[in-house]
């Protein structure tokens, strides 16, 4: 066995998402560099992917904080009202709760990369698939999310706009940015704005991360999203990704 246990419902369980950021980052680190590590986990890349979109430039944005809502307003990069705030909160708390619930079957059950979609079946898989699995269970989950919340349409707006900032299409700040190279092969793919209510350009952003991380190119993240759409594919193929 190795030190991966999942965080249990206590007085020290994660509850910001911060907090939340920081075990994946433990988890991904260990998987990745564990000593004890299975060898056929090291490959796993979806809890790094899910803690960069819990950085303070991300969906870390939620959590209070004067220096980061100072530096917002003065960039007029993005701002987050209360009602947005508490759905990326809900959404990231649910999330977090059903990751925990595969890294336990990970750890402890399976000891190999498995289907988490498989519904009780054990269906061997590698990390890349394992990965791109894990984003499309998530973003299914958020769909629901959504449904359940019914955030308005100014919350929509808001993450709209926090997933399409502008500054991070100039190419500096694009190379800075934790999503790197991924912005340029999402805004290919699409070829239209961001719609955070739209599932499929949320799970187009997740595998794209995914497909950076585990240094994939362009034409594996196409058979990733939409292998059997001609249209997408003639499309991206033609862009050439800085």
């Amino acid at each position: 066995m190795f030190a991966l246990d999942p965080p249990h419902a206590s007085i020290t369980s994660p509850s910001t998402v911060a907090q939340r950021g920081a075990c994946y980052d433990r988890i991904a680190s260990t998987i990745e560099h564990g000593l004890a590590t299975p060898v056929s986990l090291r490959a796993i890349r979806f809890f790094h992917a899910a803690r960069i979109v819990t950085l303070p430039s991300m969906l870390g944005i939620a959590e209070p904080s004067a220096l980061l809502d100072i530096v917002l307003k003065l960039t007029r990069l993005a701002h987050l009202s209360p009602e947005t705030r508490r759905f990326v909160s809900a959404c990231n708390a649910r999330l977090f709760t059903l990751n925990m619930e595969v890294l336990d079957k990970l750890v402890h059950v399976w000891r190999q990369p498995q289907s988490p979609m498989s519904n009780g079946r054990d269906v061997a898989i590698d990390a890349w698939d394992f990965d791109l699995q894990m984003v499309e269970r998530e973003q299914a989950e958020v769909t629901l999310l959504i449904a359940a919340l019914h955030p308005s349409a100014s919350t929509l707006a808001e993450l709209d706009r926090l997933y399409a900032v502008p500054a991070c299409r100039w190419p500096i700040f694009r190379r800075l940015h934790p999503m790197g190279a991924s912005f340029a092969w999402t805004d290919a793919i699409r070829q239209r704005p961001f719609s955070f209510r739209d599932e499929r350009d949320r799970i187009i952003t997740g595998k794209a991360i995914v497909a950076m991380l585990h240094r994939r190119s362009l034409a594996d993240l196409l058979t990733a999203i939409a292998p059997s759409d001609p249209s997408i594919a003639a499309r991206a193929t033609t862009f050439c990704c800085e």
